[in-house]
């Protein structure tokens, strides 16, 4: 509140004496300071006063002010708290003596501002908050869902929620507002619990199995519990809690899904499940690598085997001069050939380099070729492709040459022992 102070000028009077008789002291009402502004949640105020007056009378003419008290020092008054947008004014009327003075009292509109962004509350329940800003303590809150309660505090309004576990996502609507305008509303989402961890599983081609990790809320939902399979290539074991997959003959990447429901017939959980047509065990076994000495000159095949390597994440590729070691990578599809020592050649050191289809080789760790799978069953095929390392566009990396040196690591040029200058790839 903004208390004024008014101050109070004295000047001297001369009295001259004679024959006239003494007059009687003028009458004042004298407003020292005032208490005029107040905030919308209301409050105490006090007109301080001088006067010549005994008997003093105060009324105010607006019923959210009133008057407490009023004597020869001050008259005490109560603004209500503001349920209204804009501000509002009131006028006390003090009289003493035969005087009177009017005293303008002015309040503040009240303000709420709420932020509408949509939330979401955890699956598992907690607490979330509407942060919004008030110059009163009254804010109205309605929620028109059962499973979301509120508190007020400090002008947050604080959601609350236990887990979800009706089968299916909640939605509900918050309206938060004031009695002298219209709500904010506010849309809250809960998703459902997971009785599982795992929202995909992915196979590579082979037979295969896999345990599913349950969450705490299993238990909970497990009464009544049934599985589905969206296909026959796709079981699932309720007592070992595992998704088994057979080996996929199909020809294709195949996907589908196991979907788990209550005893409502709810849907609580749906787990997507892919298989790729390869494994890591597809490529093991007899290929025939295919090259050329010239760019569109004829094929020459080699017989060559891939075996598994010495920790079980690449093969070994026999059947050429030297033994190669191919990397695999599931996700992409693809082998990989890159610079690597292979053996020696007398007191050399012999290494697999690049090679560039304008006869350029290279000792640089990296370059290489990537041997991408066709994805054929019928046919099955892996295509050497420059795998990115080598920059120059122009002059693509087509192939690769056993290269003697006399360091190891190789400190300069060495001398070829046989060249593949355009590799076509393998087949079956």
């Amino acid at each position: 509140m903004k208390k004024i102070l008014l101050t109070v000028i004295v000047l001297p009077v001369f009295v001259l004496s004679g024959c006239i008789g003494e007059e009687a002291p003028e009458a004042y009402l004298d407003i020292v300071a005032v208490d005029k502004e107040f905030p919308a949640a209301g409050g105490a105020g006090e007109v301080v006063i001088s006067t010549s007056g005994a008997e003093i009378s105060a009324v105010s003419d607006r019923s959210w002010l009133t008057v407490d008290g009023a004597d020869a020092a001050s008259v005490r008054f109560t603004v209500g708290q503001s349920n209204e947008e804009f501000s509002r004014t009131a006028n006390i009327t003090i009289s003493a003596d035969g005087v009177s003075q009017v005293v303008n009292i002015v309040q503040m509109g009240a303000i709420l501002s709420v932020g509408d962004e949509p939330l979401e509350m955890d699956a598992g329940g907690g607490e979330i908050a509407i942060e919004c800003y008030s110059n009163i303590a009254e804010i109205k809150v309605e929620i028109d869902q059962d499973w979301l309660s509120y508190t007020v505090e400090n002008s947050t309004v604080v959601l609350s929620a236990g887990p979800n576990l009706e089968g299916e996502d909640l939605t509900a609507t918050v309206s938060v507002g004031g009695t002298w305008k219209d709500p904010v509303r506010i849309t809250v989402t809960q998703p459902m619990v997971t009785i599982f961890e795992q929202r995909t599983l992915a196979f590579s081609r082979d037979e295969d199995a896999v345990e599913l990790r349950k969450t705490e809320f299993y238990d909970e939902m497990e009464q009544g519990l049934t599985v589905s399979a969206s296909d026959e290539w796709i079981t699932y074991n309720m007592e070992t809690s595992t998704v088994s997959v057979t080996e996929n003959t199909s020809g294709a990447a195949r996907s589908g899904s196991i979907s788990f429901i209550n005893a409502d017939g709810k849907t609580v959980q749906t787990i997507t499940v892919s298989q790729l047509m390869y494994s890591y065990s597809y490529f093991l076994g007899d290929w025939k690598f295919r090259y050329s000495t010239a760019d569109g000159g004829s094929v020459i095949e080699e017989d060559v085997v891939l075996e598994e390597n010495a920790d079980g994440t690449g093969y070994v590729m026999s059947g050429l001069e030297y033994d190669i070691e191919l990397g695999y990578d599931e996700e992409a599809g693809k082998l990989t050939m890159v610079f690597q020592y292979v053996g020696m050649s007398g007191d050399r050191y012999v290494f697999v380099c690049a090679r560039t289809s304008g006869g350029t080789y290279s000792w640089t760790e990296g370059y290489g070729l990537d041997l991408i799978f066709s994805m054929s069953e019928d046919a099955p095929e892996l295509e050497a492709v420059d795998n990115g390392a080598w920059t120059a566009a122009e002059d693509p990396v087509t192939g690769f040459g056993f290269y003697a040196f006399a360091d190891n690591p190789p400190a300069g040029s060495g001398g070829y022992i046989v060249r593949y200058q355009f590799v076509l790839g393998m087949t079956r």
